[in-house]
């Protein structure tokens, strides 16, 4: 059991790297797997005095699990309050981000519409807000200058 105990936790070890992105979507399987794994550890630790690894392993993927959910979770809240403040940051966003779910992190918001079209836009747009630059949607790029022969037709 002890074995089967590190390779659960294992597995919510990597849950957990989801959880940075898709907050509960990754932390929560990632806490069960954890607590799964020191369950088996405990009873093998019981039965053979062998589980300490999978007690130690579980609980570092529980560990593991918790603050990067939490930190998506936040991460989303920070993002959502920014497109509500400047929706210019995000136009196709802001058309639908009273519909984020953003206990799912980050992508709770591109989760926001129905359409594959704006789907794609939504994406760049929170993958811009992400990294800082502007997005490449058509309302956030900047109108093209005007030459002078165009400008005196």
């Amino acid at each position: 059991m002890s074995v089967l105990g590190v390779v659960l936790a294992l597995i919510g070890g990597i849950a957990a790297l989801i959880a940075g992105i898709a907050g509960i979507f990754g932390g929560i399987p990632a806490v069960v797997l954890g607590l799964l794994a020191c369950v088996f550890g405990f009873l093998s630790w019981k039965k053979t005095r062998k589980g300490i690894p999978a007690i130690f392993f579980g609980f570092i993927a529980v560990v593991l699990a918790v603050a990067p959910t939490v930190g998506s979770i936040s991460g989303a809240k920070y993002q959502y309050d920014q497109v509500k403040a400047h929706p210019e940051k995000a136009p196709t966003l802001a058309k639908y981000i009273d519909d984020a779910e953003l206990q799912y992190g980050f992508i709770g918001l591109m989760m926001v519409s129905k359409n594959p079209e704006e789907d794609k836009l939504i994406t760049e747009e929170v993958l811009a807000l992400l990294t800082g630059g502007l997005p490449k949607t058509a309302a956030a790029e900047p109108a093209e200058p005007v030459t002078e022969a165009e400008a005196s037709t």
